[in-house]
């Protein structure tokens, strides 16, 4: 009874609340506001407190309105300051420490460690990190891992125990001490063998982050999560991403999408981010997403697939084996674009890509503009920034190609009206005779009809290897014939693909 008219502690939620709004700290009129120097002393003291760095407190700052941003940091300062005080003084860390290390912590006292946990100021947070408060919760979850058969209670005390874990790491001094911890990793990781979705998704999001913030971690993760689940099941944990990723659960989903990207982007080497890739699976779960048009514009899903798909179009320029000379063999370079592309999504576009190339003709002048053109179209899609919206994209694309060759135009344009400013100039000249102005005319006649066939041969920017607005990557060589296509035993070219509802064979 003598607790019952006690403040609670201040929840997280509220605790975030009072930055846009502070309420006042006590029923009444506020003690009068500091002067300036003061206060703002203090007010910067707080925010160190509540780990706020520069951006999110100039953030805050310009949501109050400018008139009460005085009153309004008093005003916080003086929450803060009672809820800190009281949270403090009546639950320090040494009030649960003995609790943790006996085992004796109950579902009821770790919730409440949990709501302390994320409204303490740093200090406190510290305190129990230096006093082993840490370690001594990731032994009370190591201790549930060992039962071999966790009661409901259990299970319930585990769920809680991680969200302590989480509600430190909202502190930079509870971040730093979970990477530190050895068997944090471990004990986290493995947690994900004995928890429902929704907490799956707290401890997906929580590897993700720590992942990502140390390489040694990302490893040990990457490590544990290859492991079996058990002896008696084959199946690792790094698979099961895949699943989640393809479950109906929203969030889950959108965790384990973060989960596989945090994975595989702390990874600097590209060719061992592709080889996890394919141990993920990665590329089909993103297909099967998006092909189910399930998947909301800009909601958490659709962001970690952009992510995916922008991250792998950037390297795949990387990958690309730099064409720089036509004495490269064509065998050589077809080989490469064909390993490059085999067990991809991309793998039947480009067998149908090399099947229409094989229609185009090669003699004469047209042979010549048709590759040309397909080049600079190739140039132009590499060059325009990637968007998973095929419209949108295709239109760009066509935007870009098409801009380059009006520019192209008015260049032939420009040089078309100098010629004929030129012949007017001859003609005006009065003091050249008839017979000189004639012989003038056909020089220049001669000299225009050279430049503008060296104009059109070259129109298209295709003498330097870099099209106006093209990335500066040149396409490969065309590819081998294929079977049959153009040798001297008759055989015509391959039949173009069949078109979409047709029966019958596909890309070779």
């Amino acid at each position: 009874k003598a607790d019952k008219n006690a403040k609670a502690p201040l929840p997280a939620a509220k605790k975030a609340d009072i930055h846009k709004n502070p309420a006042p700290a006590a029923a009444g009129k506020l003690p009068p506001v500091p002067e300036e120097p003061v206060l703002n002393k203090q007010f910067d003291d707080l925010m160190v407190e509540l780990g706020m760095n520069e951006d999110k407190k100039k953030a805050m700052i310009a949501a109050w309105d400018p008139a009460e941003v005085q009153q309004m940091k008093w005003t916080m300062v003086l929450q803060y300051k009672g809820s800190a005080k009281e949270i403090s003084s009546s639950n320090p860390p040494d009030h649960y420490l003995p609790m943790i290390k006996n085992g004796k912590l109950s579902n009821k006292k770790c919730e409440e460690l949990r709501v302390v946990l994320a409204s303490v100021p740093i200090s406190w947070i510290s305190e129990f990190v230096e006093k082993n408060g840490l370690g001594l919760l990731f032994d009370m979850i190591s201790h549930i891992h060992k039962k071999s058969s966790p009661s409901e209670a259990d299970v319930a005390l585990l769920g809680e125990l991680l969200r302590c874990c989480k509600a430190l790491m909202n502190a930079r001094a509870g971040l730093e001490a979970v990477i530190s911890v050895d068997k944090s990793a471990q004990v986290l990781t493995r947690s994900l063998d004995m928890c429902d979705e929704k907490l799956k998704v707290v401890l997906l999001e929580t590897l993700a982050a720590l992942s990502l913030l140390s390489v040694p971690y990302h490893g040990n993760v990457l490590g544990f999560l290859k492991e079996k689940k058990s002896k008696s099941n084959n199946e690792t944990r790094l698979a099961q991403l895949g699943v989640f990723a393809l479950t109906n659960n929203e969030e889950l989903r959108a965790a384990a999408l973060g989960m596989m990207n945090a994975l595989v982007n702390t990874i600097n080497d590209l060719s061992e981010r592709a080889h996890l890739r394919a141990e993920l699976g990665f590329g089909a779960v993103v297909s099967k997403l998006r092909s189910s048009g399930s998947v909301k514009q800009g909601s958490p899903v659709d962001i970690q697939l952009q992510i995916y798909e922008d991250t792998v179009a950037f390297e795949d320029l990387d990958l690309l084996p730099a064409f720089t000379t036509d004495r490269i063999d064509p065998d050589e370079i077809y080989s490469k674009l064909s390993s490059h592309v085999k067990n991809t999504p991309a793998q039947a576009g480009f067998n149908n890509l090399i099947q229409h190339l094989s229609l185009m003709r090669v003699e004469g002048r047209a042979g010549q503009m048709g590759f040309e053109l397909a080049d600079r179209f190739v140039s132009t899609l590499v060059s325009t920034p990637y968007s998973h919206h095929t419209v949108e994209w295709a239109r760009s694309v066509c935007t870009d190609f098409l801009a380059g060759l009006e520019g192209d135009k008015k260049i032939v344009g420009e040089k078309l009206r100098q010629a004929e400013r030129s012949i007017d100039d001859i003609l005006a000249d009065k003091s050249l005779s008839e017979s000189a102005k004639v012989e003038a005319l056909q020089r220049k006649c001669r000299e225009q009809a050279a430049q503008i066939e060296g104009l059109e041969q070259n129109s298209f920017g295709f003498a330097s290897g870099k099209p106006p607005g093209s990335s500066g990557l040149s396409a490969p060589p065309p590819p081998p014939a294929l079977p049959g296509a153009g040798d001297d035993s008759g055989g015509g070219p391959p039949p173009p693909p069949p078109m979409p509802g047709d029966e019958g064979g596909g890309a070779p």
